[in-house]
């Protein structure tokens, strides 16, 4: 038997005693009632148990009436305004869709859009919807079919509680409180799925930083790290996972990068998955469609993920990464619902490859993490300290969380003092944060190996060498600008020009598929340095598009810029003047700071020397 809403009221039948003890027994063991179930407690003084939050839902007295007619404009929001301000129900503002927090059958919890169906149930139980018969009387009634769909695409539910991001772990808040409590938190929009208490020290010592950093070290003491600044890029993933809600905007890529297969790059970002949100962040291929890799990076905002790893990845040079990497929100249609939804961008991506070419444009987007080995076959090693260094991981979750948290703990505590640092283009609040607590607790900047993975871009030094030599050329023509076409008459004619390097250099750049040297392929190459400076032996070199010729083709000229020209790229780095001015890197300071990282191989080191214990060398 199904009791209805009319089924229960004061005049009508007491719910059987069947009933009536089922929802009892329910009660007791704190399992949540349905709707009717509801009703059922109401009808019998039993105390309704709340739904979700701590909120239950209204009883039927108490919920607020609405007059079904044709009014739309007038039905819907009031609607909506009821749905809003109820709580019991555990829809959420979700990017202007309602969605609610739902456990997975594989484990773990999700964000799930709630259909038109749910949201039907849903307003049943939030409002009391009537009409007037032909004599006035009111009558309850079930919603219309118009209803539902037009409470959906609304997009607003006044006093609905906004959902910023889903987490299943203690995290950094904006303010440098942690968040360890399970529900949604009203001052940051995040929902915590369960309880996960830290006791965080308020104003963190050295012995405690200390303590903490041993603890982030310790899982990866098998690994060995190409640089003490790699070892500085995976504390620097753990910290952005853990203090992910406290800034805004987006985060680098975290490329582990090593020279052949086994060298540890998936378990590295397992370790840090693990510590980070509680579990493993399952390997994915890196789509080479641009549009499915949106596609797929949307779906995991929607849902709420929080770490997306994309392993074996070839190349990071997709327009659709490069372009996530940078935003503050990514948007789309939602499959199922005619309407765009804009999440804010707060997934962490993690990714590793074998010798992965990075070329500039790419490479200030990462931050990397290079693994060395001194085997031939690194998956034969054996000596390790933690053999099952996942399971050890996450029976130790929570300590190494907490470490983390300390770090940044000791940052916030102090005031968040700027750190000199390379300016970090599109991730200025994470390297205030994250960077910046990095090298206050002593540690070095873990942006400082991208120099050396941009070193092995290809394509930079040819275009430093193509500004140095349009410079030359102009010089020799006696012009401030010239075509393509006639730079390769000039440097490749018959006989040639007296400029044998621009010879060279263009056959390398500017073949087409035959073999021959293109005014068209060199046209592509001058267009993607429109604009770009670039440093040369005869200085600062700046190539421009300066219009068109009589015949309507491109004239490009290079240009020496002065101080003037350079403003405050002229100053050199801050990063670099300060080093200079303390007269040392921060490595060998942090090997003498925290015993912990004396297993960080510094640059000068035999990477393949084995521990002191003798354990095994190289990395997991």
């Amino acid at each position: 038997m199904r009791w209805e809403r009319d089924d229960v009221n004061t005049s009508g039948p007491m719910p059987s005693a069947e009933w009536i003890e089922t929802v009892r027994k329910k009660l007791e063991v704190g399992e949540p009632l349905d709707f009717n179930e509801h009703l059922i407690a109401e009808r019998a003084g039993l105390a309704a148990f709340p739904a979700l939050d701590g909120e239950a839902l209204p009883p039927p007295s108490r919920r607020p009436k609405v007059l079904v007619t044709v009014d739309e404009h007038v039905v819907v929001p009031a609607v909506c305004r009821a749905l809003g301000e109820n709580r019991g129900h555990g829809l959420l503002d979700w990017g202007g869709t309602l969605a609610r927090v739902q456990e997975q059958a594989t484990g773990g919890h999700a964000i799930t859009i709630a259909g038109e169906a749910e949201v039907r149930t849903q307003m049943v139980a939030s409002v009391e919807l009537v009409k007037r018969d032909d004599d006035g009387a009111e009558k309850g009634i079930h919603p219309p079919g118009w209803l539902a769909p037009a409470v959906v695409q609304r997009g607003e539910w006044p006093g609905m509680r906004r959902l910023r991001g889903l987490t299943e772990t203690a995290v950094l808040r904006p303010d440098g409180t942690v968040l360890s409590d399970r529900g949604f938190d009203d001052a940051t929009g995040l929902y915590l799925t369960a309880d996960d208490q830290m006791s965080i020290p308020a104003k963190p010592t050295e012995s405690d930083v200390e303590a903490a950093l041993e603890t982030i070290a310790d899982p990866v003491r098998d690994f060995r790290f190409g640089d003490p600044h790699s070892f500085s890029g995976y504390v620097a993933a753990g910290l952005t996972l853990v203090a992910r809600p406290a800034f805004l905007g987006p985060s680098p890529l975290f490329l582990a990068h090593a020279s052949t297969f086994a060298s540890g790059k998936g378990l590295l970002w397992g370790v840090v998955a693990i510590a980070g949100t509680g579990r493993i962040a399952p390997a994915e291929t890196l789509a080479t469609d641009e549009n499915e890799l949106r596609k797929d990076i949307l779906s995991k905002l929607i849902s709420g993920s929080r770490v997306a790893f994309y392993d074996e990845i070839k190349t990071v040079d997709s327009a659709a990464l490069r372009s996530v990497l940078t935003a503050h929100e990514v948007g789309g249609r939602v499959l199922g619902l005619s309407k765009n939804f804009v999440a804010t961008n707060t997934l962490t991506l993690l990714a590793a490859g074998n010798n992965v070419p990075i070329d500039l444009e790419n490479g200030r987007r990462i931050i990397a993490v290079r693994l060395v080995t001194a085997e031939e076959d690194p998956s034969k090693r054996t000596g390790f300290k933690y053999p099952d260094l996942l399971a050890h991981v996450a029976s130790n979750a929570a300590g190494i969380r907490r470490a983390l948290l300390v770090i940044l703990a000791n940052y916030c505590a102090a005031g968040r003092p700027p750190q000199k640092l390379e300016p970090m283009g599109s991730y200025e609040a994470w390297s205030a944060l994250v960077r910046g607590a990095i090298v206050y607790a002593g540690l070095p900047d873990p942006a400082g190996s991208g120099a050396e993975l941009r070193a092995t871009d290809e394509k930079q030094p040819r275009l430093r060498r193509l500004a140095e030599l349009w410079l030359e050329l102009l010089e020799q023509l006696g012009k401030e600008s010239c075509t393509a076409k006639r730079a390769i008459e000039y440097a490749c004619g018959e006989p040639p020009g007296p400029l044998p390097a621009l010879r060279e250099l263009l056959t390398d750049i500017a073949c087409d598929k035959t073999g021959h040297v293109s005014a068209k392929v060199l046209g592509h190459v001058l267009r993607s340095v429109h604009q770009r400076v670039f440093d040369t032996p005869a200085g600062t070199v700046r190539m421009l598009d300066v219009g068109t010729d009589r015949t309507a083709t491109k004239l490009w000229r290079a240009e020496l810029m002065d101080a003037g020209m350079k403003g405050s790229a002229g100053m050199g780095s801050p990063y670099v003047r300060a080093r200079a001015e303390t007269g040392g890197n921060s490595s060998s300071r942090v090997a003498e700071k925290h015993p912990c990282t004396s297993r960080i191989p510094a640059l000068e080191s035999d990477p393949f020397e084995p521990h002191e214990d003798g354990s095994g060398g190289g990395e997991s």
